[in-house]
C-alpha cells in the first residue's frame, strides 16, 4: 500500500500514537487525550491504515507494540518534541546572541551618544557584531528595503509598514563664535539671523527643511555658506567665522567643551521640537533579539541626553499606507 501524503495525513494522530505507546490501553489514552473510548478506537484504526501495520496487539489485558510501533516510538518522541519548541515562546539571552545587527543613526549622535551607548551592548551581548551606518534622505526606504535592521534619527513620517518609537525630544539652539558681531547688534533676532552665512549639517533634508520652512513662514530666507556631514568640523568652522549654525541643543552642548563658541537661543520663528526617533520595519517587530536590542538602546540614549525626555507612556507608532 502506498504511503499517504502529507497534506492527507492529521498530525493530531500522532499525539494518539504517542498515548498509546505509552499506556498500552485504549481507555487510558482515550483518558488522556480527554476524548471517548469509541474516538480512540476510531484513531487507532487510521494510524493502522496510515502505517499498513497493526501497530498493537492484544496480549492479555494489553494491548503490546508490535515492531514496526517500537520502531517508531522514538522517532515520533523526537517529532513531537520539535512540533513542540516550534509553537513555544521565542527567548532571547543576550549573552549567547550572535550574528549582525545592522543600525543606522544620524553621525553626530554616532559621536556623542553612541559610544556608551555600544560599550553597553558590547558587554551584554559580547557575540553580536553591530554594523553602523549613517543617516541620509534614503534612511527609511532602506529600512522598508530591509537594508539594515533599525534606524535613529529625525524624521517627519515613515514609509508604511514602518514602526517607530519616540526616544527623546530636543530644542534647537544657534552657535556662533565668541565675540561674533551679532552679539553687539541686537543679539540673535531674525534680522541678525539672516544677515549672516550658515553652516548646516548634510545629514539629510528633514532637519534642514524645518528651519527653512519656519523662515518661509515669516517670509525670510537665509543664506549658506558651509554644507558638510560632519559636525565637529562644522563647529570648528563656526569658532573661527561669523557663520551660523543652528542644531540640536544636546550636540552643542556635548560639543562645548572641546572648542570654544558662543551658544544662543534662535529667532523667535516657530522652530518646532525634534523628535529623536527609533524606525523599524514590520518584519522585525517580534524578533525578540531585535526587541531587546532596540529597548536597550532607547533606555541607553534616554540616560545620556540631558534634554525633555519623553514623558508619555511608552508608544510604538506603525505607519499605514496613505489611502
Amino acid at each position: 500500500m502506498p504511503a499517504p501524503a502529507l497534506h492527507q495525513v492529521d498530525f493530531n494522530l500522532l499525539l494518539t500514537f504517542d498515548q498509546l505507546l505509552r499506556h498500552g490501553s485504549v481507555t487510558a489514552a482515550a483518558d488522556a487525550c480527554g476524548v471517548t473510548q469509541s474516538a480512540m478506537s476510531r484513531s487507532l484504526a487510521r494510524l493502522r491504515t496510515i502505517f499498513d501495520d497493526p501497530l498493537f496487539v492484544r496480549h492479555g489485558n494489553r494491548m503490546m507494540p508490535t515492531a514496526r510501533a517500537e520502531h517508531l516510538r522514538e522517532p515520533l518522541q523526537c517529532i513531537l518534541a520539535q512540533m513542540s519548541a516550534l509553537i513555544a515562546p521565542v527567548s532571547f539571552d543576550p549573552a549567547r546572541a550572535s550574528g549582525t545587527f545592522r543600525l543606522a543613526i544620524t553621525s553626530n549622535v554616532i559621536c556623542s551618544l553612541l559610544p556608551d551607548v555600544l560599550i553597553h551592548l558590547r558587554q551584554q551581548a559580547p557575540g553580536l557584531m553591530l554594523e553602523i551606518s549613517g543617516w541620509n534622505d534614503d534612511t527609511l526606504d532602506t529600512v522598508a528595503r530591509d537594508g539594515v535592521d533599525l534606524a535613529f534619527g529625525v524624521a517627519r513620517s515613515a514609509p508604511a509598514g514602518i514602526y517607530q518609537r519616540r526616544v527623546f525630544c530636543d530644542d534647537f539652539l544657534c552657535a556662533v563664535r565668541d565675540g561674533h558681531p551679532l552679539l553687539e547688534r541686537g543679539g540673535m533676532n531674525i534680522e541678525n539671523y539672516c544677515a549672516w552665512p550658515h553652516t548646516e549639517l548634510s545629514l539629510g533634508s528633514d532637519m534642514r527643511s524645518v528651519v527653512d520652512d519656519a523662515l518661509a513662514a515669516q517670509g525670510r530666507q537665509r543664506s549658506l555658506g558651509l554644507l558638510t556631514p560632519h559636525f565637529w568640523a562644522s563647529l570648528e568652522v563656526v569658532s573661527r567665522s561669523t557663520l551660523i549654525m543652528t542644531a540640536p541643543s544636546h550636540l552643542l552642548h556635548h560639543y562645548r567643551q572641546g572648542t570654544s563658541f558662543t551658544i544662543l537661543p534662535p529667532p523667535d520663528i516657530g522652530l518646532p521640537e525634534l523628535d529623536y526617533t527609533l524606525f523599524w520595519h514590520a518584519r522585525h517587530h517580534h524578533d525578540p533579539r531585535h526587541a531587546w536590542i532596540r529597548r536597550t538602546l532607547c533606555d541607553m540614549l534616554r540616560q545620556r541626553v540631558d534634554t525633555k525626555a519623553v514623558n508619555e507612556a511608552e508608544r510604538e507608532i506603525f505607519a499605514v499606507a496613505t489611502p
